[in-house]
């Protein structure tokens, strides 16, 4: 059974940019929109890393495709203080 934080987070950051789209829409859809039917506010944490283990040719950036994602929903992305990813 999962526990009602565990339903709060998202762990992206072993995902391509693209997986991590379609993961965070897919938990936004599912899990986050049925808590929502029982409040009226929900603060969620989605974690991206901060691209300590991207290679140097690699250009994806999920924190800043995510950030793109919710934003883009209506939703109000911030990022928490001292937190790099």
């Amino acid at each position: 059974a999962t526990s009602f934080f565990q339903d709060r987070e998202v762990d992206l950051h072993d995902l391509s940019e693209g997986a991590a789209g379609l993961a965070l829409q897919w938990w936004l859809s599912k899990t986050v929109a049925r808590r929502l039917e029982v409040f009226d506010r929900l603060d969620c944490i989605v974690v991206t890393g901060y691209g300590k283990s991207r290679k140097a040719w690699q250009t994806t950036d999920i924190k800043a495709a995510a950030l793109d994602l919710l934003s883009r929903l209506g939703l109000d992305p911030q990022i928490l203080p001292k937190n790099k990813g």
